[in-house]
């Protein structure tokens, strides 16, 4: 099977043939999404060139996607900028680790983070190089399904500063450090070691309201990493006064399979 270049798997060739190609990267997914394993050569060399395109990209029209099989990665920093998200393919954060950290600074903004929308990181383990994980965001930037083996600070280097964001269904067994935040919207699920410190306006999830029972909350559904048999799985819905996350303890207990996901792109289109 001849494999297109992006161009022709997304533009007038494609979409007239009856057959879906291969996109190189990322299969049926596109040519942003960016599969790894722990064999992958030159990871950190890739995950560094889509961030020093992405790190000021604020109204660029890239995106794209890292995608980690299940495995462990050795001295990995992976800096995420705009439109970028980063997530582990196993059925539990703990299946895919990092020795390394996910990162987000506000370098670009000279220290100021309240600019650092628009990216997200899921289902990872991390063991900060230094102890401790940065992820200095604002809005539309969800921290969701982490486990981080150390401390989470929420303010950019030189604590400038930073403007919200949402952590969900997520361990830290160090210290989170929110300094700066102005507001922060986190889960009751999330299982802080502790919190040094208070953002201005906390603004967490509701465990009392007002007919008295707690919310129900259920998590993103889980893939399997392209390359597999398509297959997605809900975890079950639990009340919002449970402190602990989701996948804690029995990761698989109660999830329901979904019906086959489809990928679609232009190549699928039905012209009038």
């Amino acid at each position: 099977m001849a494999v297109p270049t992006a161009q022709t798997a997304f533009g007038e060739e494609a979409r007239d043939s009856q057959e879906i190609q291969a996109v190189p990267g990322g299969g049926d997914l596109g040519p942003n999404v960016h599969v790894f394993g722990p064999s992958t050569p030159d990871i950190q060399g890739k995950v560094d060139e889509i961030f020093r395109k992405q790190e000021s990209a604020q109204f660029g029209l890239d995106r794209h996607a890292l995608l980690f099989k299940r495995g462990t990665y050795d001295d990995i920093n992976a800096q995420i900028g705009f439109y970028t998200s980063i997530a582990g393919l196993g059925p539990h954060p703990n299946d895919t680790t990092f020795n390394g950290d996910v990162t987000v600074d506000a370098g670009w903004f000279d220290g100021n983070a309240t600019q650092n929308f628009w990216r997200a990181a899921e289902n990872l383990t991390l063991n900060p190089v230094n102890g401790t994980n940065r992820w200095a965001v604002s809005q539309a930037a969800p921290f969701r399904r982490m486990h981080v083996k150390g401390g989470l600070n929420l303010a950019p280097d030189g604590y400038g500063w930073a403007s919200g964001g949402y952590i969900a269904d997520s361990k830290i067994d160090g210290t989170v450090g929110p300094y700066s935040q102005q507001q922060r919207g986190p889960e009751p699920e999330i299982a802080p070691g502790r919190m040094q410190g208070h953002p201005q306006h906390p603004r967490p999830v509701p465990v009392d309201p007002p007919h008295g029972s707690p919310p129900q909350a259920a998590p993103r559904p889980r893939r399997r990493p392209p390359g597999s048999p398509p297959e997605a799985r809900q975890p079950p819905r639990r009340a919002g006064t449970r402190r602990a996350p989701h996948w804690y303890g029995s990761p698989s207990r109660g999830a329901q399979r979904l019906p086959d996901p489809r990928v679609r792109n232009p190549a699928h289109a039905t012209r009038p």
